[in-house]
């Protein structure tokens, strides 16, 4: 899927004046989830020239690389974080570039890969994908506690960070809680 024109537009325009370490909830309408996902870790690759962790919770390992990929995304410089592929049975697509989790449910597990991969593989960027799946699998209360605790540790390390959601699958309640931790919400 190509990244619509417009959306890569939008997101460029959002991001463009924030600073280095900015925090932002993205909350996108189910019709451009993939498409703002991929103009996301394009713009952060691309323009900003920055490596960074992607936190695939919905699509596996080798179909988001292959997704960037054609987007012309250079998936050496992101590191992987796989919570789906363990849920449909493929462990065996993961390398040197990604670690593979259980489940989007092993937050536990997640945050201490998150913690390790951050020391060692130094990136500048993490996206989260996504606030949606995490509360599937995991209460809103544990699920926001896990959020705080990505927040903090991206302030800590002053690395940009995206939290990514359909508006759908949120709740007001979680979005303004959500608001707490980032610098913007982005509705596109």
């Amino acid at each position: 899927m190509a990244v619509k024109p417009e959306i890569k537009k939008t997101i460029e325009a959002e991001l463009k004046d924030m600073p280095d370490d900015f925090i932002v909830a993205v909350v996108s309408a189910p019709e451009n989830y993939a498409a703002v996902n991929l103009a996301l870790a394009s713009y952060l690759t691309k323009k900003r020239k920055m490596s960074g962790v992607y936190i695939t919770m919905n699509k596996p390992y080798k179909n988001m690389v292959a997704a960037l990929e054609k987007e012309g995304v250079d998936t050496k410089k992101i590191f992987f974080i796989d919570a789906i592929s363990g849920i449909i049975g493929d462990k065996k697509s993961a390398n040197g570039n990604c670690v593979m989790l259980p489940s989007p449910g092993s937050l536990t597990e997640m945050g201490i890969v998150i913690s390790k991969v951050c020391d060692k593989k130094n990136p500048r960027f993490m996206i989260m994908d996504s606030l949606s799946t995490l509360l599937l699998y995991n209460n809103q209360r544990a699920t926001l506690k896990f959020v705080h605790y990505v927040t903090t540790q991206l302030r800590k390390c002053a690395w940009p960070g995206i939290i990514f959601s359909l508006e759908k699958d949120i709740e007001e309640k979680i979005l303004t809680s959500m608001t707490q931790f980032c610098d913007k919400v982005i509705k596109v």
